[in-house]
């Protein structure tokens, strides 16, 4: 999926260079300008996320598919030092033409994956150490 206008260039947003896929950090609006990498403001181990995308995909979606995957990881925080302890995937794919989305299946994501998206993290939030 393209990066929409209103995002490109928001260094809290995206995580990765390129346009497709678009990779980003997703937050919550009120913590957007605190520097956090959080979706979620409590420490009580509850996981709230609300992914919307309000409009269907049009004829001209690549493949006929909009899909929308995230990672979310349960985390170790200690000052600025984040260590992830685990992880899932999951997410939701549209189709063109259906009525509206179908879910993605969460499944456990690999050591690997927090690699990558630690490395991307520390790019953009300098001020934290993803470990």
């Amino acid at each position: 999926m393209p990066i929409p206008a209103d995002f490109r260039g928001k260094p809290t947003w995206q995580l990765a260079p390129l346009d497709e896929p678009w990779v980003f950090l997703d937050l919550v609006e009120k913590l957007r300008d605190s520097g956090e990498p959080f979706i979620n403001a409590g420490q009580d181990g509850r996981f709230w996320d609300n992914p919307t995308w309000p409009n269907p995909p049009d004829a001209g979606q690549k493949d006929g598919i909009r899909k929308w995957q995230t990672h979310s990881y349960a985390v170790v925080v200690t000052d600025r030092v984040v260590r992830a302890v685990g992880g899932f995937s999951w997410g939701w794919s549209w189709a063109v033409g259906a009525k509206g989305p179908e879910p993605i299946a969460p499944e456990p994501v690999a050591r690997s994956a927090w690699l990558t998206d630690a490395a991307r993290l520390a790019t953009a939030l300098p001020k934290w150490t993803f470990q």
